[in-house]
């Protein structure tokens, strides 16, 4: 998939997968702009709370950390 700065203008997100599993906890592995920065992070849907897995100011730094911990293929489209 390509990525553009543009997918988050307007509070938007990119969703990685709604079924990521640690242990027992299923939750939900996105990314977003929040405060200066790119955050991905999984929604825990049974603990109903957020984790920050990674963070950086730099798209490509978040889309490269995605690829090589959940073994995807995403781009940052110019």
């Amino acid at each position: 998939m390509n990525i553009s700065k543009s997918n988050f203008e307007n509070e938007g997100e990119v969703d990685f997968t709604a079924h990521h599993k640690e242990g027992n906890k299923i939750g939900r592995v996105s990314l977003r702009r929040k405060n200066n920065r790119y955050e991905v992070y999984v929604y825990w849907f049974r603990e109903k709370k957020e984790e920050i897995l990674h963070h950086s100011e730099k798209l490509s730094d978040c889309i490269d950390f995605t690829n090589a911990r959940f073994g995807l293929n995403d781009k940052v489209a110019d």
